[in-house]
């Protein structure tokens, strides 16, 4: 059972450090798309038919445009910035993942076989209505 204080802390603080992970991806995310907004249209029209995948993947692969203004340049300096942040926080919060369920294995493996309900599709995430979908 789960009931040993170090068992437990060690639980705790891998989930709040993947958690951590997952929260700063989400703001990584919403950096991007801010930026991709106040670019100047020439970015925003090579990135606008991507999906949020291929954006992350277009701007960490930028490169360097000397020829073009002070603006454009830093503009793609922030956007490869990052968007090369995004994978890395995605991988750590894997990671975390996969410790998580190596140590819940290890002291207490019932946890696993514990149904988790799945969301239907008529209800939304906590925190967001239909309306905002």
């Amino acid at each position: 059972m789960l009931r040993r204080r170090g068992d437990r802390q060690a639980l705790r603080v891998l989930v709040a450090t993947r958690q951590g992970a997952v929260t700063a991806r989400t703001c990584a995310l919403n950096q991007l798309k801010a930026l991709i907004v106040g670019a100047p249209e020439e970015l925003r029209t090579e990135l606008r038919a991507r999906s949020t995948t291929g954006q992350v993947a277009y701007c960490a692969a930028l490169g360097d445009r000397p020829a073009r203004s002070l603006e454009h340049r830093t503009t793609v300096h922030a956007l490869r910035s990052t968007a090369q942040r995004v994978p890395v926080l995605a991988a750590e919060a894997a990671d975390l993942e996969g410790e998580i369920q190596r140590l819940v294995r290890a002291v207490a493996p019932w946890l696993l076989e514990l149904p988790w309900p799945e969301l239907a599709p008529s209800q939304p995430p906590r925190g967001r209505s239909a309306a905002t979908d």
